[in-house]
């Protein structure tokens, strides 16, 4: 569900790659939690909570996030299925 590089596997909790693996090949419910994990980890969390969608693509996706237009997806995806 979500893109995490093997190399971030203890900032999304996991005490090693094959854990991390193990994890993400279990359900999509790790996939959530490891996310969850990682962005907090990262400092991402406030972002979402601000919606502020450019600011967390630049940081979760990198200097291409504006190329693949990741901001503009995100903010229309909240509009179609986040809260009322």
């Amino acid at each position: 569900m979500f893109q995490i590089m093997g190399f971030n596997h203890q900032k999304a909790g996991y005490p090693s790659v094959q854990t991390f693996v193990d994890a993400m090949r279990r359900s999509e419910a790790e996939q959530l939690v490891a996310f969850i994990r990682f962005i907090q980890a990262e400092g991402l969390d406030g972002y979402l909570r601000a919606k502020e969608w450019t600011q967390f693509a630049e940081r979760y996706n990198g200097p291409a996030y504006a190329e693949n237009r990741y901001d503009v997806l995100l903010a229309q995806a909240y509009e179609a299925y986040g809260p009322g």
